[in-house]
């Protein structure tokens, strides 16, 4: 069973769009942030449900710009600078990871992305 963290009415705007085909590919969404070998997008469908428990301002994602389903298929320079936006860049730019990225939490199949926060003032004191 698929977990949801997505208000029922966002996921219900969820599922239309992508019913209509007004889904847009990953690939076509403008970025916020880029990087040699990962961008970050705007969710348009964000985790609003999980904002009911913690409070949000932004959910963003971080994607390879080479699409890829698994980190085992990432290259070695790709996982190099993951691993240095998850240690040290994320946290400059004002984003947090939620851990739980596996395939119960993904909409997007076979597309390796993360999930990002950027947590309000209250959270953050």
């Amino acid at each position: 069973m698929k977990v949801s963290l997505r208000t029922p009415l966002t996921q219900a705007r969820y599922e239309a769009d992508k019913a209509d085909g007004m889904v847009k590919d990953l690939a076509d969404e403008p970025s916020l942030h880029e990087f040699k070998y990962w961008r970050i997008i705007r969710n348009r469908y964000p985790h609003d449900k999980l904002s009911e428990y913690i409070v949000t301002e932004q959910h963003a994602l971080l994607l390879p710009i080479r699409q890829v389903a698994y980190l085992s298929d990432l290259t070695i320079n790709e996982q190099y600078e993951l691993n240095n936006l998850l240690d040290f860049g994320l946290v400059k730019l004002g984003y947090d990871t939620y851990p739980k990225n596996g395939p119960s939490m993904q909409s997007i199949q076979d597309h390796l992305h993360f999930h990002l926060y950027v947590w309000k003032e209250a959270h953050n004191g």
